[in-house]
């Protein structure tokens, strides 16, 4: 591991430092041969609580047992349902009246799935996860984990899309150009983390290109795509059968493809397990925070990111954000899905400079054997930490999603008999006591109707807070 990282990390349930304790009986092992089982952990300063080492990525999350059965849990539900699509596949190929070439497309079909069950389970069976058959009913609180349940399948475009389709076809490269045109000529990259990092080809490839020794954190709770890019570092070869919905012709139906890395190993490149919305790191400590494609899917609200990155960063640190303004709708309320323009206006008001911005269509996901891709109209921009605003966009420790939804509400004079829009704020504003935390104030209101229990709810209460800070001119 890159031993850099450790005045970076702090624990995601308490906020102490964090230091690792490698496991005593273990023997020193080659990178590539230490996947598999948990190879020690990692301790917070407090002794009070430890995360796994899978390999040499920790897993920072406050239930590190909850995600790891979670994973288990997808595992189980993509076997079967590769087994039971190869079955299907297998009863109309003697059911229909197919000719040469269609018995050939299904038989490549039913084959390649068999054969990527197989790649995906050795690849997770690596890590240490083993498919379970028997999902057991969500415990209390779990919503919003549900919603992100593990499934292989949900990454696997995104692998063969940075590893496997080149040179036929570049999106990657396409990317990358991209993104240099946005940076100023004195770009340092620094210590970095890139929040919902996916396979982590991006912190890779910064890590190749600008790093300078600092670590460079990739951070994600999908663990398929980081085994993948763990073992592609670790000089191993690796190999996915993709089988597109819609296949160019009846011979490119299932392929099993090699999968690549054209750039040099990246020693200060470090893989992290965790949470980006609430990431387990120090505030004020890094040079550049990167959201690849991450502001719009992940958090149930793109309004909490820039604040949040505000906070992670250094003075004059770097924000570079990527992708498109796409929505998923069971996740963002309508009225949250804001364009590109409006969170441009977000990061400008939240103590950042926007030095450059591209916001033009490209290509994405569009694989060489597939008739079906897209086009996507994709944000690439840069924006520095202005240290001027510091003191007026500091953020409260108990604004803070995590440990800090645990912490007292600072009472704010001028709250009583007041009045404000819309309700919701109204509802929150006479909750504020200075002993209850944003915890107690979602549960109450959850329990009167006022909110929704969707797993996003802390989230509104620290949003109306923001907007009475600003109104009573606390701002954040």
């Amino acid at each position: 591991m890159n031993q850099q990282i450790w005045h970076l990390l702090r624990c995601p349930s308490c906020g102490e430092k964090l230091a690792p304790v490698p496991a005593a009986s273990l023997a020193p092992v080659p990178l590539s041969d230490a996947w598999g089982e948990t190879t020690g952990d990692v301790r917070c300063a407090s002794g009070e609580h430890s995360f796994p080492l899978l390999g040499e990525i920790p897993l920072l999350v406050t239930d590190p047992a909850s995600w790891r059965s979670r994973w288990s849990e997808g595992m189980g539900l993509f076997v079967s349902q590769m087994i039971a699509s190869e079955r299907q596949l297998l009863v109309e190929l003697f059911e229909q009246d197919l000719r040469p070439r269609g018995k050939n497309r299904v038989t490549q079909v039913a084959q390649g799935l068999a054969r990527h069950r197989e790649e995906v389970v050795h690849l997770m069976q690596r890590l240490g996860v083993h498919a379970t058959f028997e999902r057991p009913p969500p415990s209390e609180g779990t919503e919003r984990a549900d919603r992100q349940r593990f499934s292989p399948e949900t990454y696997l475009t995104l692998i063969h899309r940075d590893y496997g389709w080149a040179p036929e076809v570049d999106e990657v490269g396409v990317s990358w150009a991209r993104l240099l045109r946005v940076l100023p000529g004195d770009f340092r990259l620094g210590s970095c983390v890139v929040l919902g990092a996916g396979t982590g080809r991006l912190a890779w490839q910064l890590a190749a290109q600008f790093g300078d020794g600092a670590p460079v954190l990739a951070l994600d709770i999908n663990p398929l795509p980081f085994i993948v890019t763990a073992l592609l570092q670790c000089g191993e070869q690796v190999s996915l059968t993709e089988l597109p919905a819609h296949p160019r012709r009846s011979s490119l139906a299932a392929l099993t493809r090699p999968l690549r890395c054209p750039l040099p190993s990246a020693p200060a490149l470090q893989l992290l397990f965790a949470d980006g919305v609430d990431p387990p790191l120090a505030r004020g400590a890094l040079q550049t925070v990167v959201t690849p494609w991450f502001v719009d899917q992940v958090p149930p609200d793109a309004a909490s990111i820039p604040p949040l990155v505000f906070d992670l960063l250094v003075d004059g640190g770097s924000f570079i954000c990527t992708g498109p303004f796409l929505y998923d709708a069971g996740l963002t309320k309508p009225s949250l899905r804001y364009c590109a323009d409006e969170f441009i206006e977000m990061v400008e008001s939240a103590g950042f400079e926007i030095t450059m911005a591209s916001y033009e269509t490209e290509p994405y996901a569009a694989s060489p054997l597939s008739t079906q891709g897209r086009t996507e109209h994709v944000l690439y921009m840069h924006a520095r930490k202005v240290a001027s605003k510091a003191q007026r966009t500091h953020q409260p420790a108990f604004l803070r999603r995590g440990p800090g939804t645990h912490l007292p509400v600072e009472a704010m004079p001028g709250l009583a008999g007041r009045h404000f829009e819309p309700q919701q704020v109204s509802d929150v504003a006479a909750l504020i006591d200075g002993q209850r935390s944003v915890l107690d104030i979602t549960n109450i209101l959850v329990e009167r109707g006022v909110l929704a229990d969707d797993g996003a709810a802390d989230a509104a209460v620290i949003a109306c807070i923001q907007v009475l800070r600003q109104q009573l001119g606390k701002h954040d």
